[in-house]
């Protein structure tokens, strides 16, 4: 029985973290900004926000003694990462995307 309990302690874990992890917006607003000023220069912050696991203090998550059971701790965190990753990753495209056109743009006007 024991497995069955870790498993679901892990599931819970990730799935809290799906409704409660927010606070990676700073990453991936500073990863926008710096790659609307240059691809280049996002991926800087693009690369450092996505190696690193988000701060405890900003997981948010909802109950502090499910927190402390190892498996829920690992599964929340871990998903944490992926969330903050994958949002981190969106934002620094974005800021490709919109200097692709912003060029396309600029070389048309120029023939």
């Amino acid at each position: 029985p024991k497995p069955v309990v870790t498993q679901s302690l892990l599931v819970k874990g990730q799935r809290d973290a799906e409704r409660h992890y927010q606070k990676y917006r700073g990453a991936g607003t500073g990863t926008l900004f710096a790659s609307l000023v240059s691809p280049l220069v996002g991926l800087i912050p693009a690369i450092a926000c996505s190696a690193t696991a988000p701060k405890e203090t900003n997981l948010g998550y909802p109950q502090p003694e499910l927190f402390a059971q190892e498996e829920y701790y690992r599964g929340y965190t871990q998903k944490a990462k992926k969330i903050k990753q994958r949002k981190v990753w969106a934002n620094w495209a974005i800021g490709f995307g919109v200097n692709i056109v912003a060029v396309a743009i600029i070389s048309a006007g120029q023939r």
